[in-house]
């Protein structure tokens, strides 16, 4: 967080996106970087099969794809889930700061690896077989009992099973109780 404070300091444009609206698309140069001060965006990439695979959810207070620091063009879309508030920062300015600033970049790293830990752990999500133990996985990575009824849509999205399937693994465990 001590990152996104300093860098909200550096000069920059302040966005407002609907939802729908994309924030940027896979092969868009980078130019800016972002953060995130209101709403929900989607970091998605469409697989070889048509599906679409949401890679990070991004909510108040988070940098938006920090891994495009140092690339050229994004790898993947940011689409607009509930509508967003963002900070936009010139990438020359996010780059200046870090070679200058040794707590920034110190503060940026543990930033990247607690993303990397999570991009892992999302991973193994996606890797266990039905939907009770993806649900029990996420559960588990994110300290949720179980997701709230606004964000069903986006969890099922996030551990890879459709928003039907989720809604029943719910259902079954709200009998269970």
């Amino acid at each position: 967080m001590l990152a996104n404070v300093r860098l909200v300091t550096l000069a920059g444009r302040h966005l407002t996106l609907a939802r729908g609206e994309r924030l940027f698309q896979r092969g868009d140069a980078i130019r800016e970087l972002y953060l995130l001060s209101g709403g929900e965006l989607c970091l998605q990439r469409d697989t070889l099969d048509g599906a679409s695979l949401t890679l990070h959810r991004a909510h108040a207070g988070d940098v938006v794809a920090e891994g495009s620091v140092w690339a050229e063009r994004y790898h993947c879309d940011a689409q607009i889930t509930c509508e967003a508030m963002l900070h936009a920062i010139p990438m020359r300015q996010v780059r200046d700061a870090l070679r200058k600033d040794a707590a920034l970049a110190n503060t940026w790293a543990a930033l990247l690896a607690r993303e990397l830990q999570q991009s892992r752990a999302r991973t193994e999500i996606l890797r266990l077989r039905g939907v009770a133990a993806r649900l029990d996985a996420w559960c588990l990575l994110t300290g949720a009992d179980l997701p709230a009824r606004g964000e069903q849509r986006g969890v099922a999205d996030e551990i890879g099973v459709m928003p039907e399937a989720l809604y029943r693994e719910l259902a079954r465990r709200r009998d269970i109780r």
